[in-house]
């Protein structure tokens, strides 16, 4: 067959794979949440179904381009949630039980994996991928209940960073874990003649790394705000998700995988003030694609290896949640959280995560793990995703019964002793667009005692305020993750001084339905504009034609009524 006809079948094939996982995986997650199940388990259900394990509808290779770019999009959004603004709070203790909780998992983890037989190499892979949590499951669910800026969600954040900055630094290791064991036959880890060549050669890639990690830092700042003043989303949006391939495509070149170049492109992108807009973007495309990967992963699963083996599902599930759950609870407790928020952090943690499943897809890849080791280890992840309210409800509970628990008796100060709060307890204000009606609202609302956090979209504007000491964020007043990360949800009014009147409307739909009780004031061109404004949720809406007519208005009344004063001195 000619090359072009190949690839026009390809890539139609493809497209319908595509077409039916997603129609699929929309239908079986609508069905889901009436049940109050998570939608990650649904898209795993889904995979099962369609794979070549059970109906071979969907070929299990058709959609590996899409779930590489998945992954990639993945990588580089955790990568751009790297920021530790929101743990400033005792770093040093949250940081602490991250890593304490990471290391004692893994430990554990490696100990009951050697006592099943597994071999060396595998135990530490499967170890290292059960260790993971479920970020977009546990920070979901911590927004919604507004959970996250109290001690729990502070600790499960600070945990949950530690382990995605341990993602790629695991799946570097198992290429050279495959490489020393051999394969999955192996019982240990054998140091053949030619891997200390190998060792030096990841070494010498390590500096490549760090080369486009140091021309990214001080390049894509620079090339992102001059993209910005263009005032086009889509521009700042296609250089970074640029950065994330062409980073990812780098550290492959090296020698490492695609993941770790996405993820340190987002990193790099963390400590800019882009981070929330680009977030906030990606974020649609991400999930539509994770879709594709988690139903691809669930088509590893094979449902004759379940029915043959479900306790072992059942049990594995089990001891995943208990001894993950106390191991994240005691090292908590021992880096100095109190013992009833390190219970609740370790039943919210306790069950696998999609990074889980990437580590898992990657050992099965080089031939680390089997499929039928895969396909039980995807059914107990999936098990324990289901289960998260369940545990998260039982960690509410139980933790109720340590209050009386005292501190580790080795912490000098309980850092927890307070929730985290703003700076001070002034009324919080959020003020869309700084042009000349956001800066005179925001100088009487400062003046007034109001704390006051602009939303700009013109860089140089965000630079300057930053430096003058104001609350300031680059973004879009309708983008989610802007809007969260400008803290909506516990501000007592949105004002919206922008002068394009479709941005309010977006902004003023987005924000109601984030807080459905905060007052939103908004400006508007025209009347219907500010009709439509309203009806998307404003609280009150004024009108610049209307209001510009208001105060001629009352300037030529004053006028007039002057004139016959004047009059009548001169008399």
């Amino acid at each position: 067959m000619p090359l072009p006809l190949m690839i026009a079948d390809e890539a139609h094939a493809t497209l319908m794979a595509m077409v039916i996982v997603l129609a699929s995986a929309g239908l079986i997650a609508t069905l889901a949440q009436r049940f109050r199940v998570a939608v990650v388990p649904a898209f795993l259900v889904t995979g099962v179904i369609l794979g070549p394990n059970a109906t071979g509808v969907v070929a299990e290779d058709a959609l590996e381009l899409i779930t590489d770019f998945a992954i990639i999009l993945l990588l580089f959004g955790i990568g751009l949630q790297i920021h530790l603004d929101a743990i400033r709070r005792g770093a040093a203790v949250l940081l602490g039980a991250g890593l304490g909780s990471v290391l004692l998992c893994a430990a554990i983890g490696w100990g009951i994996g050697l006592a099943f037989g597994l071999p060396t190499p595998v135990a530490i892979i499967v170890s290292l991928a059960l260790t993971m949590s479920s970020t977009a499951v546990v920070l979901r669910t911590l927004t919604e209940r507004k959970e996250l800026h109290q001690s729990p969600g502070r600790l499960s954040f600070a945990i949950l960073i530690v382990q995605d900055l341990a993602v790629p630094l695991v799946l570097v290791l198992i290429p050279v874990l495959a490489s020393a064991a051999g394969g999955a036959g192996e019982s240990s880890i054998t140091f053949h003649d030619g891997l200390w060549d190998e060792l030096w050669q990841a070494f010498r890639s390590l500096a490549g790394v760090l080369m486009i990690v140091v021309v990214g830092r001080f390049a894509l700042p620079y090339l992102l705000r001059e993209a910005a003043r263009s005032r086009s989303p889509e521009v700042t949006l296609s250089l970074s998700v640029a950065a994330a391939i062409g980073a990812a495509a780098g550290t492959h070149a090296l020698g490492f995988s695609h993941e770790l170049g996405a993820f340190l492109a987002g990193v790099v992108l963390a400590d800019t003030p882009f981070r929330h807009q680009l977030s906030g973007q990606i974020g649609p495309a991400r999930d539509l694609f994770m879709a594709a990967f988690f139903t691809a992963v669930g088509m590893v699963v094979d449902p004759r290896t379940l029915v043959d083996s479900w306790w072992i599902v059942i049990l594995g599930a089990g001891l995943l949640v208990v001894l993950k759950g106390g191991a994240i609870s005691l090292a908590s407790w021992a880096a100095g959280a109190p013992a009833a928020t390190a219970v609740l952090a370790g039943c919210t943690l306790a069950q696998g995560g999609e990074f889980s499943l990437v580590i898992l897809k990657a050992g099965l890849g080089q031939g680390l793990i089997d499929r039928d080791l895969g396909s039980r280890l995807v059914s107990i992840i999936v098990l324990s995703l289901i289960v998260t309210p369940l545990l998260m409800a039982a960690g509410r509970s139980l933790s109720g019964r340590f209050t009386q628990v005292s501190v580790a008796p080795w912490v000098r100060k309980n850092v927890f002793s307070e929730e985290l709060t703003e700076d001070d307890d002034r009324q919080r204000v959020i003020v869309a667009g700084f042009g000349p009606v956001g800066r005179a609202v925001v100088d009487r609302l400062t003046a007034a005692g109001v704390a006051c956090t602009i939303i700009e979209l013109n860089p140089a504007t965000v630079d300057a305020q930053t430096k003058l000491g104001r609350r300031i964020i680059f973004g879009d007043a309708s983008n989610e993750a802007v809007l969260e990360s400008a803290g909506v949800e516990r501000a007592e009014a949105v004002i919206l001084t922008i002068p394009d009147d479709e941005a309010t409307l977006r902004a003023c739909e987005m924000i109601r339905r984030l807080a459905p009780t905060t007052f939103i004031a908004a400006r508007a061109n025209f009347v219907s504009r500010g009709m439509l404004a309203s009806g998307l949720g404003a609280d009150l809406v004024t009108v610049d034609e209307l209001a510009a007519a208001e105060i001629m208005q009352r300037e030529v009344i004053d006028r007039l009524r002057e004139k016959p004063a004047e009059a009548s001195s001169a008399d």
